[in-house]
């Protein structure tokens, strides 16, 4: 008897550990996922680093990858920048660290990782950044618990997260939702933003306005409503006959405004350098002249 109850613990013991190094192995799969991303050429991360390297002299910003965490550690001699070091450490299926609320670099860390999460899930970076700013506080992707008496914030990144963007196509900008729709002067102004699937950029005064709209996959009702509404906010001079005029999306051409549906790359590259990722096209010009 005594003979199979020690037989039977070993095998439990041996059960336990090949459960337990499989979740080990699962865990650093996955974190290995996130450090590729995050050192991978043309990241957050890496712009960050040639910037340093750039700009300020006696910086170094490095990222290793420590059994189950990411550590991304700031060495600086330059008396205007703070060394730091920042641990992500993954617990269970999310990615967390634990800063000092008076931390002022971490957020930007904790963004730099967020955004490797994401894209070791493929995830377009420019949709991502427009459906948090949407989405605000709430934000199923990136979460933060506040200890007022310990005076730290504890940040979670989901690593499995579905990416569903739910409610994206109600993502609509507003003058309550975005913070650059303002009625133009004659200052000349360039502003925008990206909310929700849109990045608008808005060039001009109130006399001549150039938008360009992009909008992630198809142009659609939401490019649409986004035009209407940020003309009715900016209103440039003859904004009330295209918003009474332009009931649908298409090309258009009238005494006062123009409307290009799928530019090609030298239009929209008089407005930015280069072309988002999976976006389609749209300039819109109200005012005379061009």
């Amino acid at each position: 008897m005594k003979s199979m109850m020690k037989r039977l613990a070993l095998l439990t013991l041996a059960l336990a550990l090949v459960l337990t190094q499989a979740a080990f192995a699962e865990s650093s799969d996955m974190l290995q996922a996130v450090y590729d991303a995050l050192v991978a050429d043309g990241s957050d991360f890496n712009q960050a680093k040639d910037m340093y390297a750039l700009y300020y002299e006696g910086v170094s910003l490095d990222a290793a990858l420590e059994n189950n965490s990411i550590i991304i550690t700031l060495d600086s001699t330059n008396e205007y920048v703070e060394s730091g070091s920042w641990v992500f450490t993954q617990e269970g299926d999310d990615l967390t660290a634990t800063l000092a609320q008076e931390d002022d670099s971490g957020p930007s860390m904790v963004m730099t990782v967020f955004q490797a999460v994401a894209a070791s899930h493929g995830v377009n970076s420019s949709l991502l950044n427009g459906y948090m700013f949407a989405q605000g506080a709430e934000n199923p992707y990136l979460s933060r618990e506040t200890d007022e008496t310990a005076g730290t914030s504890k940040y979670s990144i989901p690593l499995n997260a579905a990416y569903d963007f739910a409610g994206l196509d109600q993502m609509i900008m507003t003058e309550d939702t975005v913070y650059f729709f303002d009625a133009l002067d004659e200052d000349y102004t360039n502003r925008g933003g990206n909310y929700g699937k849109v990045i608008l950029v808005m060039n001009g005064n109130v006399h001549n306005l150039t938008m360009l709209v992009c909008e992630y996959g198809e142009l659609d009702e939401v490019a649409y409503q986004d035009i209407i509404n940020a003309v009715s906010a900016a209103k440039p001079d003859g904004w009330e006959t295209f918003v009474a005029e332009y009931t649908e999306l298409k090309d258009a051409k009238a005494d006062g405004y123009s409307v290009a549906l799928n530019p090609d790359d030298a239009l929209v590259g008089e407005i930015i350098e280069e072309r988002y990722e999976g976006y389609t096209y749209a300039i819109v010009h109200i005012g005379q002249g061009e």
